[in-house]
C-alpha cells in the first residue's frame, strides 16, 4: 500500500499479481492479525502521529508475526543535510502550508535507543535496531532534481520560496556541494538510517 495512487500504479505495473492498495496511516483497510509480517519502508517520517501510526501496523500483525521498518537517523548524515544547509543560508522561511513539526507526545528521539524504545512502548517484544551508513552517488543534477520537483519535506521547502530565495538555494546548494564533489563532479552523499525488527 501506498498513500500516493502514482506509486501504487508503477508497483501494479511492475508487479500485476500484486495487490497493491491506495491507503494511509493510521488507518488500514486490513482486517486484524491479517499478516505474518509488516514492513514499513520510511514510514514514520512521513505521519503526523508515529505512536498511532505504530499501533494501527500492530494491528494487522497476528500474534508472533514480524515488523520490520526504517526511518532516518537524527541528526542526519552530513550528505542528508545538505539541502537544509542551502536553505538555512539562503535565509528561507517555512512555508505557512507545511506543518511546523511533531507534537512533543508525538515525536521521539531517532536513534537506536529511541526507536526500539517506541516499538516496545506500542506493545512490541523483542525490539532491536542498528544504524546503515552509505553513500549516494549522483551528479549534482541528479540531487537537484528531487528538491526542484518538490521531493518530501525539503523539496516542499523549496517550491513554497519566491523565486528569488528557490535561486538562493540553488545558489547555496551549488555552494555547499562542493564539499562532496570529486574531480568529476559527481557527488558523494554520507547518509544513514534506522533499521528496527520486533515482534507481536
Amino acid at each position: 500500500m501506498d498513500a500516493e495512487p502514482s506509486m501504487v500504479e508503477l508497483a501494479v505495473r511492475a508487479v500485476p499479481a500484486a495487490d497493491v492498495r491506495v491507503a494511509a496511516l493510521p488507518e488500514l483497510p486490513f482486517a486484524d492479525g491479517e499478516f505474518d509480517a509488516v514492513v514499513a519502508n520510511f514510514v514514520l517520517n512521513h505521519v503526523g502521529r508515529p505512536r498511532v501510526a505504530l499501533a494501527e501496523l500492530r494491528r494487522v500483525m497476528k500474534s508472533g508475526g514480524r515488523i520490520a521498518l526504517t526511518i532516518w537517523a537524527a541528526p542526519p548524515a552530513p550528505g542528508q543535510a545538505l539541502l537544509g544547509r542551502a536553505i538555512q543560508a539562503a535565509g528561507a522561511v517555512r512555508p505557512p502550508h507545511l506543518p511546523a513539526g511533531l507534537a512533543a507526545d508525538d515525536d521521539f528521539p531517532r536513534d537506536e535507543s529511541g526507536l526500539t524504545g517506541l516499538l516496545t512502548a506500542a506493545g512490541l517484544r523483542a525490539a532491536e535496531c542498528e544504524t546503515l551508513r552509505w553513500d549516494h552517488r549522483g551528479d549534482i543534477d541528479e540531487w537537484w532534481s528531487g528538491p526542484a520537483a518538490g521531493v518530501a519535506f525539503g523539496g516542499q521547502m523549496v517550491q513554497g520560496q519566491t523565486p528569488h530565495f528557490r535561486a538562493e538555494i540553488k545558489r547555496h546548494f551549488d555552494l555547499l556541494s562542493a564539499e562532496f564533489a570529486d574531480g568529476t563532479g559527481v557527488l558523494t552523499l554520507p547518509h544513514a538510517a534506522l533499521l528496527a525488527v520486533a515482534r507481536r
